[in-house]
């Protein structure tokens, strides 16, 4: 606890080891190295790979590295489940880009709003029964 502690004091004050953080790169590399190595090891049994892979090809969270080396896994994998992940894709593609028009037809229409809206209340003499 009190590693955390000065590591967070170091880094609020800008004081950064930088051997410290050459290290950390390192095993956060090397363990990614190892992550893609499961992945292609185990491409043959989807149901072991599937949700990592899921993660890996979706657009909002996947970068472009690592895009094409989990595509290329994707493909190692049996052809339907390849075909169910790269139609995940697709829609995901399709749902950012319809999120993106939604976004601006919502934008121009908050931007065009009327200043007031006349509303007649229910209990007013003309709906009233008597």
């Amino acid at each position: 606890m009190d590693e955390r502690r000065i590591a967070f004091e170091n880094v609020a004050n800008n004081n950064y080891d930088k051997r410290r953080i050459d290290s950390l790169h390192n095993v956060y590399v090397q363990n990614k190295e190892k992550r893609f190595r499961f992945l292609e090891k185990y491409a043959r049994y989807p149901n072991v790979v599937r949700v990592q892979l899921a993660m890996l090809i979706d657009p909002v969270m996947s970068q472009d590295p690592e895009l094409e080396r989990a595509l290329h896994i994707v493909d190692l994998m049996p052809k339907v489940e390849r075909d169910i992940l790269l139609a995940w894709r697709e829609y995901r593609v399709k749902l950012i880009e319809h999120m993106a028009k939604v976004k601006a037809l919502k934008d121009s229409l908050d931007a065009n709003k009327p200043r007031f809206v006349e509303t007649i209340p229910n209990t007013s003499l003309s709906t009233v029964e008597e």
